[in-house]
């Protein structure tokens, strides 16, 4: 296969495949990785629209020896069976193992090799360019994918990502980079779109698709694969205010809960991933340390997060999780607080509870999504309390009134607006297209408010 033809196998969503590890020993489980590789592929995800990168970050590669990275790469090789390419994680601090991986990479067959800069000592760009060549020279027939991990290591220039197009195998670009008036991420884009397959790890994916980019890291592919091939179609089809209503409410939250969870209890990758799996059913497991067990403390925070973005297939919903962090909202504007005799009614100290049907998802919001079916006449209820008594059944999954709208209101969910209404909404009342005109999307046809 030529480089050609290996840049056009990396379109499509990059998805980093969550190494599993049995509890409590947390020896690797190659029997989950295999299971959860079978659920991406019978959930859509195929060669003509993913690559699975193995052993990267939210790979745990940084906790696991060159043994297991290899043989965890060779596991998820073996479960694609040729149905989706293959990426081996080459992050590493010292070339000899950068080239005994590149060689294991051949070995395996895997189509595509990610390496980024030596981390720990801040290496130059020189350092990095020798580094490239000689994992280049190691696995000619591998595709190379450089990541551009400026935040641990030296940020890759414009001039240095043009040296790199002289490599023959280097294929693709992971690309990030700090937000600055340069507009670095735009300028190396548009500059070298037809050189490489552009991976887009910086969430710009409707911009980067414009300028040129044609492959996107998608996290939320680990537990919604149907996410990430719709993502695709609504781009490949110029759907971009569709696609951007996917990112601000169906991904923005998965990734403000991730940065949440990374400032206040723990750092690393895939510790998120990995619970929206369970959360789905699949086999998971912890992340090894130093990166602490996240699942005790953030179970139900992002069991409530999936339901609310409309992820199909989560379990446990009126099951209370144990050490579970409570949800606690400010009320949203124009929503006076619970009554004394409201709480005394309702499970208002935050526990999960089956009485709980209802997420308000950030102060200000003035809309609730029910995370089950909610009768009309029913009382509307969050770990906060009640917030309102239902007028109309709202769906799963679907918004609810917290005050009366007038005609021309904003509709506020995740703390940004997202919609207008075309009506006066009564307290109470379902939020949908019938009554919402989308900020996102002109055509109703379209429209999933």
């Amino acid at each position: 296969m030529n480089m050609d033809q290996l840049k056009r196998r990396l379109q499509g969503c990059y998805v980093t495949i969550p190494t599993l590890f049995r509890d409590p020993d947390l020896e690797v489980d190659e029997d989950a990785i295999r299971r959860h590789v079978q659920f991406l592929m019978d959930r859509g995800l195929t060669a003509d629209n993913a690559t699975f990168l193995a052993g990267g970050a939210a790979g745990d590669f940084s906790t696991m020896s060159f043994e297991e990275r290899v043989r965890v790469a060779r596991v998820v090789v073996d479960a694609a069976a040729g149905r989706v390419p293959v990426a081996m994680g080459g992050q590493t601090t010292n070339t000899r193992e950068l080239v005994a991986l590149a060689r294991a990479a051949a070995d395996l067959g895997v189509a595509f090799l990610q390496v980024s800069c030596p981390f720990y000592f801040p290496h130059t760009e020189e350092d990095f360019h020798e580094f490239i060549l000689a994992g280049a020279r190691a696995a000619p027939t591998v595709g190379l994918i450089v990541y551009n991990t400026f935040w641990t290591s030296t940020h890759v220039s414009f001039a240095l990502v043009e040296r790199l197009a002289q490599v023959p195998n280097v294929v693709g670009l992971k690309w990030a980079t700090p937000r600055t008036d340069a507009m670095e991420f735009e300028d190396v884009v548009t500059h070298f779109r037809d050189r490489f397959t552009i991976i887009d790890n910086n969430l710009y994916f409707t911009m980067s698709h414009m300028m040129g980019a044609r492959a996107f890291e998608v996290h939320l592919c680990n537990y919604w694969p149907e996410w990430g091939v719709k993502l695709l179609a609504d781009l490949e089809h110029g759907r971009y205010r569709e696609v951007q209503r996917m990112m601000t409410e169906e991904a923005m939250p998965f990734y403000k809960l991730w940065v949440e969870i990374e400032r206040d209890f723990t750092s690393g990758d895939g510790y998120l991933d990995k619970l929206c799996m369970e959360l789905v059913g699949l086999p998971s497991s912890r992340c090894r340390p130093p990166t602490r067990d996240v699942r005790p403390l953030y179970r139900d925070r992002a069991r409530e997060m999936m339901l609310a973005t409309g992820v199909p297939g989560v379990i446990g919903t009126d099951r209370a999780t144990e050490a579970a962090t409570p949800i606690r909202f400010a009320p949203p504007v124009g929503v006076p607080p619970a009554t004394p005799a409201q709480a005394a009614a309702s499970p208002g100290n935050g526990e999960a509870s089956s009485g709980i049907n209802a997420i308000r998802l950030a102060d200000g919001d003035n809309v609730a999504v029910a995370t089950k079916t909610i009768r009309a006449g029913d009382p509307v209820v969050a770990g906060t309390g009640v917030l309102t008594t239902a007028r109309d059944t709202i769906g799963q999954g679907h918004k609810v009134a917290l005050a009366d709208l007038p005609v021309g209101a904003l509709i506020r969910k995740f703390g940004v607006p997202v919609g207008k209404t075309r009506t006066a909404i009564p307290d109470g009342a379902h939020v949908h297209l019938h009554n919402v005109a989308s900020r996102y999307l002109d055509n109703d046809e379209d429209h999933h408010e």
